[in-house]
């Protein structure tokens, strides 16, 4: 196949050069329970398993990036973006940094655990893909939501010295 424009054939889809990504995205929806998910996304049954398997016919079963999108906030789960994000060469960081903790001390804390499992996971010889990214992602979360308090303390302390 190739993606050369024909008048006979008109364009020609590419065979899929990252099969991971509907595998991840299909993790993910299948995480929240296909019913539920398919039944948000208006889908069938058929037209959404087609475009969630990544060995599938891709010339009928597209998964539209709305859909994509759509599914990613129904689900919650951003792995395949982080995918797309780094086959593009970028990484993707989550904006969810609320603290979960109290101090700056605790939210490390849970940054040593998280990077503890992202630890585990990464060298787990029957690791997937989705597992590595889902816990690469809870580490950088994690250190989100310390960055996030650290700054927080940061700028109260400014604005004390500000008023005195």
């Amino acid at each position: 196949m190739t993606d050369e424009f024909t008048e006979s054939t008109g364009y020609e889809p590419r065979e899929l050069q990252n099969p991971g990504i509907i595998e991840a995205f299909a993790a993910g929806v299948m995480a929240h329970g296909q019913e539920a998910g398919r039944k948000k996304l208006r889908k069938s049954k058929t037209s959404l398993y087609g475009e969630m398997n990544p060995n599938g016919d891709q010339k009928k079963a597209k998964l539209s990036v709305d859909d994509a999108v759509e599914a990613t906030r129904v689900t919650g789960d951003v792995t395949w973006l982080s995918m797309v994000a780094e086959e593009l060469g970028y990484s993707l960081i989550p904006n969810d940094a609320t603290p979960d903790r109290g101090t700056v001390a605790e939210e490390c804390t849970d940054d040593v655990i998280e990077l503890g499992n992202f630890t585990r996971i990464v060298n787990d010889p029957e690791a997937t893909i989705r597992q590595v990214r889902q816990a690469s992602l809870d580490v950088r979360r994690d250190i989100r939501e310390t960055e996030a308090l650290k700054v927080k303390e940061i700028k109260a302390r400014a604005a004390l010295r500000g008023k005195l």
